[in-house]
């Protein structure tokens, strides 16, 4: 399957070289001058430009912060790459940007086909110009082939973007706020906690809930009364929480901190 991926990158950078003269068609395939996973801040300013992040999803003016990694992480593209990268972005298998109530996925194509002009990331693209909507126009058929091919390729199972054992202190956190202090070697519950959150903030924003449901996948199922605070479900929702403002703040792939149930969110849908 690599290899497929790796052809059909090498298809669409050859398009890209036709439409914009540029002489090395593969050097942007993903995993080389395209980040795996690519630009992920800019996929959460283009929604929440587009979508606002308020109502359900958080305020129409995102924070500059959001800009500014989104550019810094543009920035780091060499300008031949960008425009394939945004397109990525958005049309990935992982992560890819979907419809909300009321902003589609167009709108949202519409913002991230202007990061690099001057009234946003002000960056060069292949064609030495600030717009990149052509080129986002021409990569998107072959893109959307190599998206198809990738179906079978999650980039957030453990491995790849998540840990093979994820968010070991997030597990500890949860047991000990749900069953209170063990028999071990007393660590206070602060610790334990900026722990969590550390470990929770290396992993990239779309794929912080799926973590969350990996790890709780890998603790025991529990046994004895399922309603107790102290039982796996008491824990698994718990563990949605571990993102939201009360407790690490950290933005999911919807955009703000937060995560569905995680017995909604499946294994690796996040």
């Amino acid at each position: 399957m690599a290899s497929v991926h790796l052809l059909l990158a090498a298809v669409l950078l050859s398009l890209l070289a036709a439409c914009a003269a540029t002489t090395d068609p593969t050097a942007c395939a993903p995993g080389m001058a395209i980040p795996i996973p690519p630009v992920p801040s800019c996929r959460i300013y283009a929604v929440s430009r587009t979508c606002g992040l308020g109502g359900p999803y958080g305020p129409q003016d995102p924070s500059p912060v959001f800009k500014e990694r989104c550019c810094r992480e543009l920035a780091a593209v060499p300008p031949r790459c960008r425009c394939a990268a945004l397109e990525y972005m958005m049309d990935s298998d992982f992560g890819r940007l979907q419809d909300f109530r009321g902003c589609t996925r167009e709108a949202q194509r519409s913002l991230a086909s202007r990061l690099t002009r001057a009234a946003e990331c002000d960056l060069r693209t292949i064609d030495g110009g600030m717009s990149s909507y052509v080129l986002l126009s021409a990569a998107a058929v072959l893109l959307s082939i190599l998206a198809a091919a990738s179906a079978s390729t999650n980039w957030c199972e453990p491995g790849l973007v998540i840990p093979l054992d994820p968010l070991p202190s997030c597990r500890a956190y949860l047991v000990r706020r749900t069953c209170g202090p063990g028999r071990g070697r007393f660590v206070p519950l602060r610790l334990i906690k900026e722990r969590c959150c550390r470990e929770l903030e290396d992993i990239v924003p779309y794929c912080r809930c799926g973590a969350l449901r990996i790890m709780m996948d890998s603790m025991p199922g529990g046994s004895g009364v399922q309603t107790s605070p102290c039982s796996w479900a008491g824990q698994l929702d718990l563990a949605a929480t571990l993102v939201t403002e009360a407790e690490c703040s950290l933005p999911t792939i919807h955009g703000r901190p937060f995560c569905y149930a995680l017995g909604a969110e499946g294994t690796t849908s996040d």
